[in-house]
């Protein structure tokens, strides 16, 4: 994870941008923080929503809901096992990514309107999902390990950061934001009543989260 920051480096001097500030929603929260951590007086401020703590600490990896992640959380020591489900998961997202956005919407109820409910949404889910289902879930295991250490500690960001987070995620324990927040020295929390794990996407929630960074 802490390789990303170098890269965004890379990207922020390729557009020209002395200054910044960044998003991360879920598993792009550690992406964001990473940037901040290889890049301290170029980052403005951080909002991240929904976001993944460190999965290698104490209590935290107990904070994932989802059924398949519980799963890649008991096999984290097994890497081919991991690398052998996201191939799966691959493979089903790009044979039919309608039938993969109705089983992800099943197992995700409290995102289920927000997944189906919207034919602009639903098409936005189904594109985002297929790219990163690519390269035959190379990418997915790539991102999962390295959740566990992030080759960082959070306590290193000295950026102002708010955290967003709907409690009712059927992804995440919304005790897992919480969690991060208090490694965070500069860090606020903000709650979405009955908002899932993709809350961000409510036209207000959207509005707060994107107004965070301005």
């Amino acid at each position: 994870m802490v390789d990303w920051g170098k890269d965004m480096e890379e990207l922020a001097n390729h557009l020209a941008l002395d200054y910044f500030s960044l998003l991360g929603h879920s598993g792009g929260a550690p992406h964001a923080l990473s940037v901040a951590y290889h890049l301290p007086d170029r980052v403005h401020k951080i909002s991240l929503a929904s976001p993944v703590a460190p999965l290698g600490k104490a209590g935290i990896a107990a904070l994932l809901k989802n059924r398949d992640l519980k799963l890649i959380a008991r096999l984290h020591r097994i890497p081919f096992l991991i690398n052998w489900i996201c191939k799966v998961a691959s493979k089903s997202a790009r044979n039919d990514i309608n039938r993969f956005i109705q089983q992800t919407a099943r197992e995700d109820p409290s995102d289920a309107a927000t997944l189906l409910g919207d034919p602009s949404f639903t098409a936005m889910f189904k594109a985002s999902f297929s790219t990163g289902m690519n390269q035959k879930g190379e990418g997915l295991y790539e991102m999962i390990m390295a959740l566990w250490d992030w080759g960082f500690e959070p306590n290193a960001i000295q950026i102002p950061v708010e955290i967003f987070f709907g409690d009712a995620d059927d992804i995440l324990d919304y005790k897992m934001p919480l969690h991060l927040a208090k490694m965070l020295p500069l860090c606020t929390t903000h709650t979405w009543p009955k908002a899932g794990h993709y809350g961000f996407l409510n036209r207000d929630n959207w509005s707060e989260l994107l107004s965070s960074v301005i």
